[in-house]
């Protein structure tokens, strides 16, 4: 990812930053270069502000992800090669950190598409894209953030890419849905 100077349109278009592996950023609570994110998209804010130090999700597909000096994926004791996650990080951009708050790996392998978001009563919500491709399938997942995870919610579609998912409260007027309550 990376940021640039916008400000409005007035900025000279300059990358401030760039977040990820071989960037500006030193990553906290994870392991370099295997807990950055790999083929990353729609990033999303978990917090109200999007500067200084704020909160950021997105989708981790996991293409060609890199391990670290001396693990060799899939093999006993390590990672598999192919997974996918939706990492919770804190960034400060004064410090130049990103911390890792939470990184589950994904209920199956998405090599493409998806996204992340963080709701509004603290859990994640996540969009498997590309689970399988012939024929298409896909998952939306929610789930609670912290040491001990929980599913939540699970919604599986069949013969169908679902490359964005987004949660809607309502689309009745003074009606609101979250969490379990559907």
């Amino acid at each position: 990812m990376i940021k640039v100077n916008y400000q409005n349109g007035q900025g000279d278009g300059s990358i401030v930053w760039k977040l990820g592996e071989g960037g500006d950023f030193a990553l906290k609570n994870g392991t370099d270069p295997t807990d950055w994110f790999y083929a990353q998209h729609a990033p999303s804010y978990t917090t109200a502000n999007s500067s200084g130090t704020f909160g950021l999700t997105l989708m981790d597909n996991g293409n060609d992800r890199e391990f670290a000096a001396g693990v060799t994926c899939g093999t006993s004791g390590a990672p598999a090669c192919s997974y996918s996650t939706a990492p919770v990080f804190q960034i400060d951009e004064a410090a130049k950190t990103a911390t890792l708050q939470f990184n589950p790996t994904a209920a199956a392998y998405n090599s493409f598409g998806g996204g992340a978001d963080v709701l509004a009563n603290g859990d994640l919500e996540y969009d498997l894209c590309g689970v399988s491709t012939s024929p298409p399938k896909s998952e939306i997942d929610e789930i609670t953030q912290g040491a001990n995870s929980q599913q939540v919610w699970q919604m599986q579609v069949s013969v169908s890419n679902v490359y964005r998912s987004q949660r809607v409260p309502s689309l009745y007027p003074s009606v609101s849905w979250s969490g379990t309550n559907f």
